[in-house]
Formats: C-alpha cells, sequence, structure tokens
C-alpha cells in the first residue's frame, strides 16, 4: 500500500532517529513489543541516556496517529557506514516490564486480587483504568509474591481473579486497561469487507488471507478445595462444563485448598481469635464464578481467526465483525474479539496488519499460564506476636510468623496469616499440643509447596534461643523442659517485678523485649540454662522431665514448678527396690474409695506432732495378739452416735469418785452413796415388748395412748368408707339421669350437681361437712391426694 503517512520515534537522548522498518506485537495478556530499525546522524549516542528511560512510537495516518509511550529496553548500533549514518535497532517496551526485572517476597493478606494489582501498578507509577465488575472481587485471606517477578505475580493474580490486560493509546499517551469482560464491549469495527484478493487501491478497511481454526479443548473444569472447618465428607468441589459433547469428558481437576475461601462481613462464626483480622470462609458464589472463569481460559483458544488487514486500529480490545465472508463464523452479525495484532510496515508507508480474533459467544477469560511458584524444601521463620506477650495463638493452635526473607513486616501479628503447627498427634480433643512462644525458630514447610499455605513442622536453637541444659557438657541429658509464662517481666535494678520470675536484679534492670517479635538478647546467659545432670532446678519458674543416661548415675528428674495432678483411671502399679522417701511442705491427703492395705514387714512408727482424728464410717477393728496399752495425760473421751457395746468375760468399771450414764435428760448418776434416776417417765417391768422398743431407742406407749390412737385410726377407715360410698351414689345418680338432660348441663352445673349428691350421701351415713371436712375430702377424691382404696 503506498502512502504519504509515516513512523516516529523518540528517545530520552533527544538524538533523532530515522525509521527504516518497524514491528509492534500487541495482545490481550500481553505487553505490547515494538521492534524498530533506524538510522541516524548521531553516530555515537549515549547509550545510558536510551535504556530504561521512556520513549514513544507513532504512527501518522490521515484518519488517526497513535502513540505508543513506552521506555527503550534495548538498543543496538549495527552499522556506522562512511557517509556519516550509524544504523540502529531498538525495542521499545511498556514501563510495566520494567516489572519483569524486579523479583521480590512479599506478603499481602486480606486484600482482593485486584486490589493487589492496582497497589502494584501504583507503585511503579502505571497509568491504568477499570472496567471491572466489582461483585466479583472478594478480599482475599493470603497471598505471598515468593521468588517470583513482579510481573509474574500480578499476572498470576490476574489470572486467579478472571480479569484480563492490554494497552490503549490516546492523546500522547499509554494507558492499562483492567478488564474483566472484554468480550461485552460495544461493536467498534463492524463489517470489515472481506476481499480475496484486494485491490491496492482501497479505500475501505477490509480484511484477507483469513484462516478459520477450531481445535479440541477441555469441556469440563472441576475445582477441589478444602476447608478445614468442614467435615473431611463434605469438601467443596465446583464444576463447570461446555463445549462440544465429546469435549465435556474431557475434565481438568484442579485441587486448590483455598480456592473459594474469601473474607466474610460480620465475623462468620465462633472463632473470634482466628478472626482477629477478618473471617475468611468458602463462597459457592464466587467459587462458581470462579470455575467457570477457568473453564472459560481453558476453551479461549478452541475458535481461533486469523486475517490480514488495512486497518490500523484493529488493536488487542476492540470489537469487530467480517462481512461478506462464506463461513458461518463470520458475518456482519458475528462479533469478534480482537485478541492479537501484529503491525510491520517501512519507511515507505508500506504497513501490514495481522490480527487474531475469537468469537465474543465465549466469554473471554484469560488462561491459567503463569506457573505458581512452588517451594522446595524447608525454611526457618522466627514467631512474632502482639507487644507485650509471649504465647500468641488461636484456638486452632496457629501461631504467626516472620520469614527471614520479609522485609515489609513488622515482627507483629501482622506479619503473617495464622500459621498451622505440626504436634506430635491430633484428633477429636484429643492429642498433643507444644505451641511456639514468639521469638522462637521455627522450621517451615508449604504444604504441596504452595507459598499460601505455610506449616510449622519443627523448631530449632539458636544463640538467642539456646538449649535448656548446657551442651556440650551435658549431652547425656534427654529431657522436656518447659517455661512459665509471662517468662521475662523489666524492673527496676532491685528486681521488683509484678511477672513469675524478677530478672531486673539480675540483668541490671536492663529490659528484655519478646513482643512484637523482639527476642531478648540475654537468652544465653548460664540463669537459663540447668546448673547439672542430678540438680536439675532452674533459676525461674517451669516444669521438667530428663534423663541422664551415663552409666552408673542413671536418673529420671520430674518436676513441677508449682501444682501437679495425676489420674489413674484404673490399677496403678509403682515398685520401688530400695528405699523410698516422701516430704510433704503442709498437708497431705488420702482418699481411698474402697480398700487400703498397707504390710509392714517391720516396725511401724507414726509421729504426730499435732492433734490426730480418724473417721470410719463402717466398722473398726484394731486385731492385736498382743497386749493393748492406751496412755493418756488427759481425758478420755468416746463419742458413737450409735451404740457402744462392749463383750468381754469380765467387764469391770471402777471410778473412784462417780458415774455418770446419760441419755437427753435421762440421768443415772452413782455416788460412793447414792443413786439418782432422773427421767421423765420411769418404766420398772414394762414387760418384753415395751422393752423391745425402748432398746430399738422408741418411748414405750401408756396404757392411754395406745387407746387413743386404735380409736383414730378406726375413725379415719370409717371416714374413708363413708366417702367410697358416697362417691359411688354420686356416679350411680348421674348416669340414672337421662342423656337428654345431662347434653343439656353446662359443665359448671354438671361439677356443682355432681358436688351435692356427693354431699347429701355423704351426710346421710352420718358424715360430717362442717368446718371445711366435705370440701377437703370431696377435692381431695378428685385431685387424687384423697385415696379411696
Amino acid at each position: 500500500m503506498s502512502t504519504t503517512n509515516h513512523a516516529t520515534i523518540e528517545i530520552a537522548s533527544g538524538d533523532f532517529l530515522d525509521v527504516r522498518t518497524f514491528a509492534i506485537k500487541q495482545g490481550i495478556n500481553q505487553l505490547f513489543h515494538i521492534d524498530v530499525r533506524a538510522v541516524s546522524r548521531s553516530l555515537d549516542i549515549d547509550f545510558d541516556e536510551v535504556i530504561g528511560k521512556p520513549a514513544s512510537f507513532r504512527l501518522r495516518t490521515s484518519q488517526a496517529s497513535p502513540t505508543w509511550q513506552s521506555i527503550c529496553s534495548q538498543i543496538e548500533q549495527v552499522r556506522a557506514d562512511a557517509q556519516g549514518l550509524a544504523t540502529y535497532t531498538l525495542t521499545l517496551q511498556p514501563r510495566a516490564w520494567l516489572m519483569t526485572q524486579r523479583k521480590n517476597y512479599r506478603i499481602f493478606q486480606f486484600e482482593t486480587e485486584l486490589d493487589i494489582v492496582k497497589k502494584m501498578l501504583g507503585e511503579w507509577g502505571i497509568e491504568f483504568e477499570e472496567r471491572l465488575d466489582p461483585a466479583n472481587y472478594k478480599p482475599r485471606k493470603y497471598r505471598c509474591q515468593y521468588a517470583e517477578t513482579d510481573f509474574a505475580f500480578l499476572s498470576r493474580m490476574l489470572e486467579d481473579a478472571g480479569a484480563s490486560y492490554y494497552f490503549e493509546q490516546r492523546d500522547d499517551k499509554t494507558v492499562l486497561i483492567l478488564d474483566d469482560a472484554p468480550h461485552a464491549r460495544e461493536l467498534q469495527k463492524p463489517g470489515l469487507r472481506f476481499h480475496d484478493e484486494p485491490n491496492t487501491t482501497l479505500d475501505e478497511a477490509f480484511v484477507t488471507r483469513v484462516a478459520i481454526r477450531q481445535r479440541v479443548r477441555p469441556g469440563k473444569v472441576t475445582i477441589g478445595d478444602l476447608d478445614y472447618r468442614k467435615p473431611s465428607t463434605n469438601q467443596p468441589s465446583l464444576a463447570a462444563t461446555g463445549g462440544l459433547p465429546q469435549e465435556q469428558a474431557l475434565e481438568q481437576f484442579h485441587y486448590e485448598p483455598g480456592a473459594f475461601l474469601f473474607k466474610q462481613s460480620g465475623g462468620g462464626g465462633s472463632t473470634p481469635t482466628a478472626d482477629d483480622r477478618g473471617s475468611s470462609r468458602t463462597d459457592e458464589q464466587l467459587g462458581n464464578v470462579k470455575t467457570q472463569n477457568r473453564l472459560h481460559g481453558k476453551r479461549g483458544s478452541a475458535k481461533r481467526i486469523s486475517f490480514e488487514s488495512n486497518a490500523l486500529d484493529l488493536v488487542p480490545g476492540v470489537i469487530a465483525s467480517v462481512s461478506n465472508h462464506p463461513h458461518r463464523t463470520l458475518g456482519a452479525d458475528r462479533s469478534l474479539l480482537v485478541t492479537e495484532a501484529l503491525i510491520e510496515g517501512d519507511h515507505d508507508g508500506d504497513w501490514r496488519v495481522h490480527a487474531e480474533v475469537v468469537p465474543t459467544d465465549i466469554p473471554y477469560k484469560p488462561d491459567t499460564k503463569t506457573a505458581r511458584p512452588k517451594v522446595t524444601g524447608l525454611e526457618s521463620a522466627s514467631v512474632v506476636g502482639p507487644s507485650g506477650e509471649e504465647i500468641h495463638t488461636d484456638e486452632y493452635g496457629r501461631v504467626r510468623l516472620q520469614f527471614h526473607w520479609d522485609r515489609e513486616g513488622k515482627r507483629d501479628e501482622t506479619s503473617s496469616c495464622w500459621v498451622p503447627t505440626s504436634q506430635p498427634w491430633a484428633g477429636a480433643g484429643f492429642g498433643g499440643v507444644n505451641l511456639p512462644r514468639i521469638g522462637q525458630e521455627v522450621l517451615v514447610e508449604f504444604l504441596g509447596g504452595d507459598p499460601d499455605r505455610p506449616v510449622v513442622v519443627g523448631r530449632v536453637f539458636t544463640e538467642t534461643q539456646p538449649p535448656p541444659y548446657k551442651l556440650p557438657d551435658f549431652k547425656k541429658v534427654s529431657g522436656l523442659r518447659s517455661e512459665s509464662s509471662p517468662r521475662l517481666v523489666t524492673g527496676a535494678a532491685d528486681g521488683s517485678s509484678t511477672g513469675l520470675s524478677s530478672m531486673g536484679g539480675l540483668l541490671g534492670g536492663q529490659a528484655s523485649t519478646l513482643g512484637s517479635g523482639g527476642i531478648a538478647e540475654t537468652l544465653n546467659h548460664p540463669f537459663f540454662q540447668a546448673k547439672s545432670p542430678d540438680q536439675q532446678t532452674h533459676s525461674f519458674a517451669g516444669n521438667e522431665v530428663s534423663l541422664f543416661d551415663q552409666p552408673g548415675k542413671q536418673q529420671m528428674y520430674l518436676q513441677a514448678e508449682r501444682d501437679m495432678n495425676v489420674v489413674v483411671k484404673n490399677t496403678q502399679t509403682a515398685v520401688v527396690s530400695n528405699a523410698r522417701s516422701t516430704r510433704v511442705g503442709t498437708d497431705d491427703v488420702l482418699g481411698v474409695n474402697h480398700k487400703q492395705l498397707n504390710v509392714i514387714g517391720n516396725n511401724q512408727t507414726t509421729s504426730v506432732g499435732g492433734d490426730r482424728y480418724m473417721s470410719v464410717v463402717g466398722t473398726q477393728t484394731h486385731d492385736v495378739t498382743g497386749d493393748i496399752i492406751d496412755c493418756g495425760q488427759k481425758d478420755r473421751v468416746y463419742d458413737t452416735t450409735n451404740t457402744f457395746a462392749s463383750a468381754a468375760k469380765v467387764h469391770h468399771l471402777i471410778s473412784e469418785e462417780k458415774i455418770i450414764l446419760q441419755v437427753g435428760s435421762s440421768t443415772i448418776v452413782m455416788q460412793p452413796n447414792f443413786i439418782v434416776i432422773q427421767a421423765d417417765d420411769v418404766f420398772i417391768n414394762p414387760g418384753a415388748e415395751a422393752t423391745q422398743k425402748a432398746a430399738n431407742g422408741e418411748r414405750p406407749e401408756k396404757p392411754e395412748e395406745k387407746a387413743a390412737r386404735e380409736q383414730k385410726a378406726k375413725d379415719a377407715a370409717l371416714e374413708k368408707e363413708r366417702a367410697r360410698t358416697a362417691w359411688e351414689r354420686m356416679n350411680n345418680d348421674y348416669k340414672k339421669m337421662p342423656e337428654s338432660h345431662r347434653e343439656r348441663m353446662s359443665e359448671e352445673r354438671t361439677a356443682e350437681y355432681m358436688k351435692r349428691r356427693w354431699q347429701t350421701h355423704y351426710q346421710s351415713q352420718g358424715g360430717y361437712l362442717g368446718n371445711g371436712n366435705g370440701d377437703r375430702i370431696y377435692n381431695g377424691i378428685q385431685s387424687g391426694d384423697y385415696k379411696l382404696d
């Protein structure tokens, strides 16, 4: 094609370059790339003033003058001739290309993928425009840029979110467009006419050399998630299908733990500590969107159309249509999205456009082509948390970490997400628990190599976190030693403190910080280590189990810093082959619910410094084959709540002064010269029955009392017989009443009738109704309190 239009290039050094040839390659989800060959009378351009600095490339046509604002990523002088002309080749790329040259490690928390992308673009000073549906994006709990370039991480975030990017040229500036539905934009180039052999004199925009391609692509995508809050049998798994029936059998299954976890509003549940910075829960609605996006990304290349054209504005992101072509895929009513464009030309104005397009009836989404970084091996990190705390954990025993590669972390509770900690074993309400503490060094592995899924798998000692036993001196000692928390309390030089351990006096009143990820610099002080294997007492609070394995001196040491509780739910057996010594500083309490047997092969001596008290609920038996000698300096008192019995061949009680027998107010006093008997009633020879009652603790009845009791029983029996007879007659009266009369009576009248009939029959037998007696009996019968049987 012949034209007077031309191409120009400007570089930061200001040297003039005359463009000879150029090629502009552009695409959706691609950085544009411009290769330029130019000549200049500047034979010695200062490359330092060009490389990495702004450059622009412009095409001048009669319709428009698109300009690509960019940076020069490469310049090369390929010739310097005798006529004073130098030939240069240059590569121009968008400013975003610089992101491919910076590799980093960063952590982003509770931000959407698009928030992360926009933050990074802002840091690089890249102008962008959003064409996004905000309803499709919610914050993610944790995203990690791990040993990848800024551009690779940005691309990965966009692919994960289902958003595309491309560049638009406007009024001497280039704008990056973020678009999650480029296929849904307005038609901009309608009816591009197809010509098989176009005439070079045509002034209209046309297309030629059309190639239509269709290939087999997966027709089903399934994403499996892992949500630790859900039962293992109810883990989320979402699927999306599309394409031809034969393609839907071609499933791609992706196992991506956390794929459907998004930040929820309102807290989201019963774990306030785990959700202290926001709750992350499974969102099936966004999960379905993500799965559909993944399928569309895989199927985006199923149908492709390529052609050549003379329309320079066929650039990525433009919607066009092609008319006058016989294939059903093309037509004026068939919209096409330009996904790639290559513009080639020379200084004579012979410019060619090669474009690739896809039908817009399938949503256009980016394919997940950017590789997710894989972490191989272990890493170390420091446990961190809020200032002033030593142990920082949530309901699941997770901790927060500061990775050594994280240059932005503040060594506090915001440095990472909650990270699971491997334990000896873990079950439903049982298992082993040992939580890493702030400042400790831990070993971290990443599940599936995913940097977004760290897990603590081990701990290591360091110079600032030394072993509990001085090594290698005590290399034969193995054990477990805990530490009370709070551990260090800053104080005055006199050692005053409000914590469990005062370090002020020992360390000269210097502060030791553990919060905010700080590590006490004095932890390798001898104060913190056990003094010897056979004297494991260390100088500050903690529990310990240690084993010393030197031949001839083997020892197991057990220390409870304060209380020790031991529970044996069945039998406990302890064998001590030599002496045993037990010292109790204050009280000693032994409770045995059944039997206790003490067998002593020799003498037993018990020394009680104060009083001795013994309580026996059942029978106490002393079986002594020799004599029993009780020696008391003062009084001896026998106190029993029941019978006191003594059996012997001869029972001889001797008192020099008196004997007193007293039961309540009844008393017998024996003096050397008289006997006194005092009681309310005195029964002498009352008979066997009365005597047995008295022996059983009952007072015998007097004759008149017995007669009154028997008469009362007769009266009660007669009253019950009258009441039962009256009740039966009352019911018979009611049954004899004509049914029509009963039906006309209300419940109140029926109840009143029944009561009157019962009173009449009861009184006719000589029953007494006065003083409420009749009401008491009648109401009692109705309620069931007065039994007639």
